[in-house]
Order: structure tokens, then sequence, then C-alpha cells
């Protein structure tokens, strides 16, 4: 849903990645005189999809169950014959674009995995030569960074549809090839323009991301929360991130799963800020209540941040004067939120405020 430019090639990449709604809480009551049994997020996955979405998209779609994977999805790109016969460099590249502009994203990335893996060792003289054809102010070094970006963006947008549709395996196919061709020789970052290191930047955000969601959706929730750890790291380098609070969500999520409560807590309330924030500046700006994906994934990260408050808490102790305020905080933006019921994600918004009510009554 934006694009990011490099030197001289214009890269389109779209994509965002969405929180998850909690779909019930489960667990023993408050104060008793035993040990507090410890709550858990049953996780209906993606049900507020909407911070990584293909541009395309508009369901909110859900993982609600572990996908089936077919063994013939694990073939990576790479691995599959090349449908279209480019013999220069450049025309490459040409024919990856347009196959892009076609929506035939997999057909392009096919083109471009014949000259990155298989003749990722072409000798300069023909990469040179194919710069010339291209452009002869395009240094051979500019093509290949030009073809690199492009691949990228696309592994990860496809990554991301594959992933919306529960086809774990293909998406992890692309997920690393992605990770294979980022770590294909270029120039440094630090020698780059700002454009050019932000977009670097996306590229590896995106990727880890992705990473993060096969790894927690494949039951690997230590490897989820490295990944996510490594996405928060990468975007804090970002000038201008779109929707930041999704690294947070999902690292907020991963770590409430792997029993990590307080640091989950931590993480819901960045996401709860930048949000708030958000629709602050969005209905100062007179544009009215906050749209409905936002305003879910504020709700899910209010729930988070009081889901990890009351289970970081003792047995015997009152939790965090925190936890008691997050169902007030929640309650007012849904009150201030879209009108009606008929608004994308409102099912799912009013079972997180559901399910909040409930874990606060136990805290009463």
């Amino acid at each position: 849903q934006g694009s990011i430019s490099f030197s001289h090639a214009r890269i389109v990449m779209s994509g965002l990645r969405g929180a998850s709604a909690p779909s019930r809480c489960r667990g023993g009551s408050l104060g008793s005189s035993g040990a507090r049994q410890r709550r858990r997020l049953s996780l209906s996955r993606a049900s507020l999809r909407d911070c990584r979405k293909p541009a395309q998209g508009g369901d909110v779609s859900r993982l609600s169950r572990r996908p089936e994977k077919d063994a013939s999805d694990f073939a990576e790109p790479a691995a599959r014959e090349t449908p279209h016969g480019v013999v220069n460099v450049a025309d490459a590249l040409a024919e990856a674009r347009r196959l892009h502009r076609e929506g035939r994203d997999d057909l392009a990335v096919d083109v471009l995995v014949a000259w990155l893996d298989d003749k990722s060792q072409l000798d300069a003289e023909q990469w040179s030569r194919g710069a010339v054809d291209h452009d002869e102010s395009t240094s051979p070094v500019e093509l290949r960074e030009a073809m690199i970006a492009l691949g990228c963006g696309l592994c990860n947008s496809l990554a991301t549809r594959h992933l919306q549709a529960r086809r774990v395996a293909r998406a992890f196919g692309y997920t690393r090839t992605c990770e294979r061709w980022l770590r294909l020789p270029r120039r440094s970052e630090s020698t780059l323009d700002v454009e050019g290191r932000e977009m670097w930047l996306r590229l590896r955000y995106d990727r880890a991301l992705n990473a993060g969601e096969l790894a927690q959706v494949s039951d690997d929730l230590p490897e989820a929360v490295s990944a996510l750890r490594s996405a928060e790291r990468l975007q804090a380098c970002m000038r201008n991130p779109r929707d930041p609070e999704a690294v947070h969500l999902c690292l907020a999520e991963a770590l409430l799963q792997i029993g990590q409560p307080a640091e989950a807590a931590v993480s819901a309330r960045r996401a709860v800020d930048l949000l708030g924030g958000s629709q602050h500046d969005r209905q100062s700006a007179g544009s009215g209540c906050p749209d409905g994906r936002k305003l879910c994934s504020l709700l899910f990260a209010l729930s988070l941040d009081q889901q990890g408050l009351v289970e970081s808490t003792k047995p015997g102790i009152l939790p965090d004067p925190r936890a008691f305020r997050c169902l007030g905080e929640a309650e007012t933006a849904w009150l201030l939120g879209p009108p009606g019921t008929q608004w994308e994600g409102a099912d799912a918004a009013a079972a997180i405020i559901a399910r909040m009510r409930d874990v606060h009554a136990e805290l009463l």
C-alpha cells in the first residue's frame, strides 16, 4: 500500500500485518486460597489481520485452526522451472516488473530466481552489458540491487498472502527465498541515501515479521519471539514505519503464549500508546471516528495489556492499577468508534470487549 523507490528502480510493495483476536479466556478465579490458575489466551489467529494485508485484500480472514500442509507446497520458488526464457539481465528485470504489474507476482519471482540464484555468480562483464542495455546511467551494482529489492518485496508480499490463506508451507518457501537474497553481496547501507536505507530496512523488517508469524503458527514460540524481537529492532531504525503497532501486538501475543506476561504487557502498552496517538491525531484533524481496523487493534492491545498485567501478578497481591483501567480505556475507544455493527471487525471487537469485562469482573 505504498511505494518505495531505490536509485534507478522504483519498487512497489504492499502489505500490512495485523493483530489477532482472542476467542476466550479460561482459567481460575483471582484471589482464591490456592495458587491462582494461569490464564491463557485462546487465540483465533488473524481475525484482525489488517496489520499486514496485501493491497487487494479487504476481508477479515481467520486462522482459527492449524493449516493442513501439502508436501508439494514446500518447494521454494528457486526449485521450480522458470517459465520465461530471458537471456539478458535487463530483460529479466523488465519481465519481472511487467509480471508484477499484471498481478502475477509468483511468475515474477520465478524469473528473478533464475538470475539471483542459478546465475548469482555471473561475471562483471555480463552484468555490465546488461546494465548498458537497461540504462546507460545504471551501474551493474544498481541493476543487481534493483533485482534483489524487487524480488524480496515480491517474496514478502506473497508470503503474507499465503499466510492469510493458511498455506504455511508456501509462505515458508517465499520467506526463505527472501532471506537468501538479502544475504547476497550488495553495497553497504551506510553508503546509501536515506531513501535507500529505509527501503532495505523495510524489506528486512517484513521478512522478520513473516518469519515470526511462521514460527508462531508452527508452535515454535521461542523462534517466533526471536524473529519478532529482530523486527522490533529494525523498526526502531526506520524513520516512518507503516503501522508501527503491528510488531508490538504480535510480540505481546507471542510473549503471553510463551509464559512471559510482564514483558507482554510492556509490548502491549507500546502498541496502545502508538494506536491511541494515531486515533487522537486523526480525530484532531477532523476525520471523525477512528477506522474499524485501528480500533480493533487498539482493543486487542488493551486486552493483551490487561492479560499480561493479571498473569504477572503473584498470588495474594493486587495487580498493577493499570489492569483496572484497561477496560475503561477500551470502552471509551469503543464508544468513540464507528457507529453500528456493520463495519469490518465489529464482531471481533465486541468479543474482545466481552472478554475484557469478564477479566475485569474477576479482578473486582
